[in-house]
């Protein structure tokens, strides 16, 4: 179950919908859009921080908004369409009302949370490694993230494009990976294991 299904199963009135048809380059910044909860019915949007750096890619059946819900601080993020997509608003207020009378959603809830605190824990240790190799080889050996350009991968691991291609490189030669495109391909996971101790 992910947490998607929140919205079939809360069954949210039509009144309580807002869906839109974002095009490719659409950008989602406007204080009462960014407020709801969002679930990205079809296409690709990047969830960017508010000095641009890639925080997380969401696909169809991801949902934006939820981590906050019981808090009323603002998320100080936007929203960038990659390619024309669907997107539905509900506002946090009909989200949260929904939810709290619904105790399977509430399992789903806290479930996603634990999820996502995982995603964290490890979102910051491959933001505080010292070093580009260090970090891209934790994404390596941790991500199942794929990125449509090299410019995307690098801005989620904080490096340089050309640190990204020096490194992807690197382990390329090592015989751990092997590129084709955007696609990164494991070939050796022993050897990304490993590097830290060459």
């Amino acid at each position: 179950m992910d947490i998607s299904e929140l919205f079939t199963i809360l069954s949210f009135d039509q009144k309580d919908i807002v869906c839109i048809n974002a095009r490719k380059g659409h950008l989602v910044d406007d204080e009462a859009k960014l407020s709801s909860v969002v679930l990205i019915k079809s296409g690709q949007v990047e969830v960017k921080s508010s000095n641009g750096t890639l925080l997380q890619l969401l696909n169809s059946g991801s949902v934006y908004g939820v981590s906050n819900l019981f808090d009323d601080e603002k998320l100080q993020t936007r929203l960038c369409c990659l390619e024309d997509s669907v997107l539905v608003f509900v506002s946090k207020d009909v989200f949260r009302n929904k939810l709290l009378e619904n105790k399977v959603a509430i399992k789903l809830y806290c479930s996603f949370l634990n999820s996502r605190l995982s995603f964290l824990l490890s979102r910051i240790d491959l933001l505080t490694q010292s070093s580009s190799r260090e970090k891209v080889r934790l994404y390596l050996l941790g991500s199942s993230l794929e990125f449509s350009s090299r410019t995307q991968l690098a801005s989620y691991l904080g490096i340089a494009r050309s640190a990204l291609f020096k490194e992807l490189k690197y382990f390329e030669e090592l015989g751990a990976i092997e590129t084709k495109g955007h696609k990164i391909i494991i070939k050796d996971i022993k050897i990304l294991e490993e590097d830290k101790k060459l």
